[in-house]
């Protein structure tokens, strides 16, 4: 269930997104580029973390996410579709473990 503060926040961020696109964190600060990703994190909704995938993604690709959030990110999609964590054994780099959870999430042709 979604909070209506929850609610109100993404129709924030949306309405940001739609304006100016992710925030750039040379011009904002880290904190601020990176509250629109806590803001849709917070969803429990697997079709609001599907719309602005390509936008943290092209926010990621740029420099203004961290990996480390994006990872979280995917994470918590694939974990939110399957049900389960996806479990990846041995040192791999977080490079190659969003490469991978693309290519599960079926997210590939979005990011094209």
């Amino acid at each position: 269930m979604i909070r209506k503060i929850d609610v109100d926040n993404l129709v924030r961020v949306e309405s940001i997104f739609e304006k100016f696109g992710h925030p750039n964190i040379d011009s904002v600060g880290s904190s601020a580029a990176h509250t629109p990703f806590m803001v849709v994190h917070h969803s429990s909704l697997y079709e609001s973390r599907l719309k602005h995938f390509e936008t943290f993604y092209t926010a990621y690709r740029k420099g203004n996410l961290k990996g480390g959030s994006l990872e979280f990110y995917l994470d918590r999609m694939y974990r939110i579709k399957f049900r389960e964590s996806l479990v990846i054994t041995g040192a791999y780099r977080i490079e190659d473990k969003i490469d991978t959870m693309i290519v599960l999430l079926d997210l590939k042709d979005r990011i094209q």
